[in-house]
């Protein structure tokens, strides 16, 4: 009897050991419930919606930045693991209720395209890099990302924004670690919302699930221009073509009643600016925003005389967060395409 009770307390022991070694602390994420949509409102409202609440909060909602060290882990029996560190923010008490209002994807795709926004911009950003997200090597990364973003432009609050705005088109893509599939809420929290249906978040799945079913040839043919290409025989060439037709499983993917909102649904995952040429993601967005008469040579890619068909690429890649930003402010879906 006494050997077996020393054996029990031995596994006891062992395994406290085992959780100590980790170096983790289970942490539960914040919940956010997923936002109701009315009868009377669309998807894009329920977005507007969410910024308007968002525009309302007592600011700054940064409390304060840390740093957490680099680490390292190891279980029984396997090879330790190496974490990096990296920044973390904490939110102010508005900041953390905010949050438990609506769900992670909800919060992703209605501030991400206010990262620009005078005043509220960096704010949008900070609100996501403190979303609790669980032990710490979760919540690396989930948010070190956006966190670094604000600590590399020495963002603190509207009166102390650094240089947030000279970078910031490289920033919207870190929200995408918060993004995606993964960052639903049944995901998270391993159960299911309640009233999902009716919900934007199942709206946001909804757009995910179409995406990753979209036709990865949108063309049958690709533009081509032939050589020599000199600045005035590139210019000539555009004026003669127009923007090429999309496939049928391309068409099929974008003529939808919902085009707009897909479009934003998208916008959380592009990539970095940085990235050279068009990804097919980019162009599809083209085509369902219906900016391609405008921006369809910027897809080209061309052995020589680049120049101007990369200032078209840059200006389309900085239209599609001006664009989603003006969202809310519209009076019709035309005055999206009037954006300076």
């Amino acid at each position: 009897m006494k050997n077996r009770c020393v054996k029990f307390i031995s596994i006891i022991l062992l395994g406290l050991s085992l959780i100590a070694c980790t170096g983790e602390h289970e942490s539960t994420p914040l919940y956010g419930a997923p936002t109701t949509i009315a009868k009377s409102e669309s998807p894009i409202d329920v977005v507007c919606r969410i910024q308007a609440e968002f525009k309302r909060l007592e600011k700054p909602l940064m409390k304060s930045m840390s740093y957490q060290s680099a680490w390292k882990s190891w279980k029984f029996g396997a090879a330790p693991v190496n974490y990096p560190g990296y920044h973390k923010v904490l939110l102010t008490d508005a900041g953390l209720e905010f949050l438990q209002k609506h769900s992670r994807l909800e919060l992703v795709l209605s501030l991400t395209p206010l990262f620009s926004e005078a005043e509220i911009g960096g704010e949008a950003a900070t609100l996501l890099a403190g979303i609790p997200a669980g032990n710490k090597s979760v919540q690396g990364g989930k948010t070190a990302g956006l966190a670094s973003a604000l600590d590399e432009s020495f963002y603190r609050s509207p009166t102390r924004p650094g240089r947030w705005f000279d970078k910031v088109e490289n920033y919207y893509a870190r929200s995408n670690t918060l993004y995606g599939h993964i960052n639903k809420t049944e995901s998270i929290h391993r159960k299911r919302a309640e009233n999902l249906e009716k919900s934007l978040e199942a709206k946001i799945i909804e757009q995910l699930d179409k995406y990753g079913n979209a036709p990865f040839k949108i063309f049958n043919e690709r533009p081509y221009m032939p050589q020599p290409h000199d600045v005035e025989r590139i210019r000539q060439w555009i004026a003669n073509n127009k923007a090429p037709q999309l496939n049928e499983p391309g068409l099929n993917f974008i003529n939808r009643d919902d085009a707009l909102f897909s479009a934003l649904a998208l916008f959380p995952l592009l990539p970095s600016p940085n990235q050279s040429g068009l990804n097919r993601d980019q162009i599809l967005m083209m085509y369902m925003l219906g900016l391609e008469d405008q921006y369809w040579p910027a897809m080209m890619q061309l052995s020589s005389g680049q120049k101007e068909i990369n200032q078209l690429r840059n200006k389309f890649k900085q239209q599609l967060p001006k664009l989603f930003a003006n969202l809310c402010n519209r009076k019709s879906n035309e005055d999206l395409h009037n954006i300076n």
